[in-house]
């Protein structure tokens, strides 16, 4: 093959071996609220990106091929600044950096303000497994099965009074669709980190730390939550079923599991 087929040949060739890589979503399918706004800005900032990529590419070899020698004794033609075009190519991509950071900044805020009255759900990390512990807040809960959560990691300033539903499971678990839920994360030994690709937030579990995010559960499904930090010879098999149902199956769950729990001898 001549040189001059094999440049154009090696980006044809480099393309079709990248085509598998956008037969499928470039982000999971959102199983919650949150998750949706993010998939939203993550498409929004691909799009962006790829509007540039091709602007600045094509302007590239618009100028390529308009400037160049047109014999082999010639020099191209020089190209002098333009000022206006500095200037808009300053101004443009400064104010869709600030408004893609204000729609960012707005998720975060939103993370750090839990709506109240918001199913509790303690997750406890090891190696290698999740253990799950359902709780519920109560301001006023005093007894024996309540507690206090204090200087949560990211967010310090909340301090959340919760009460036990003595329901608790291993390495699965069960939560209704359409509704609050808040995750309460911490570890027993190293760090771990738990992660619902369907949910589009992650949240590292240090040892003597509490850190919490919250999601809107949008659709019922069986989803898997993993270990994202390579904590130990099994991390890979530290994973847990994550069932989201109806409504009315998870209080039928949950009574189960309190009645059943209840009626162990302590």
């Amino acid at each position: 093959m001549k040189p001059s087929s094999l440049k154009w040949a090696l980006p044809v060739l480099f393309l079709l071996g990248a085509l598998p890589a956008f037969a499928d979503p470039f982000v999971s399918n959102s199983a919650s609220d949150y998750g949706a706004k993010v998939t939203d800005l993550a498409y929004i900032m691909m799009a962006l990106c790829l509007v540039f990529f091709l602007l600045v590419v094509g302007i590239i070899a618009v100028c390529l091929w308009k400037f160049r020698a047109k014999g082999p004794n010639e020099e191209g033609a020089a190209i002098h600044g333009h000022a206006g075009l500095e200037i808009i190519w300053t101004i443009v991509p400064a104010i869709i950096m600030l408004g893609l950071g204000a729609v960012s900044t707005v998720l975060v805020i939103e993370q750090l303000n839990p709506p109240s009255n918001i199913l509790l759900v303690k997750v406890t990390g090891y190696q290698f497994g999740f253990d799950f512990d359902f709780y519920q807040e109560d301001s006023t809960a005093s007894s024996a099965d309540a507690e206090t959560i204090r200087n949560i990691c990211g967010n310090p300033a909340v301090m959340v009074k919760i009460r036990s539903l003595h329901v608790k499971s291993t390495d699965e678990l069960m939560i209704p669709d359409n509704t609050n839920i808040r995750f309460l994360t911490t570890s027993k030994d190293v760090i771990h980190s738990f992660w619902v690709p369907e949910f589009l937030i992650k949240k590292d579990m240090v040892p003597g730390l509490v850190a919490d995010f919250w999601v809107h559960t949008t659709r019922a499904g069986q989803f898997t939550a993993r270990c994202a930090a390579l904590c130990g010879t099994d991390h890979a098999a530290m994973i847990a079923k994550v069932n989201v149902v109806d409504q009315q199956t998870f209080k039928n769950w949950l009574a189960s599991q309190s009645a059943a729990s209840a009626a162990i001898p302590n």
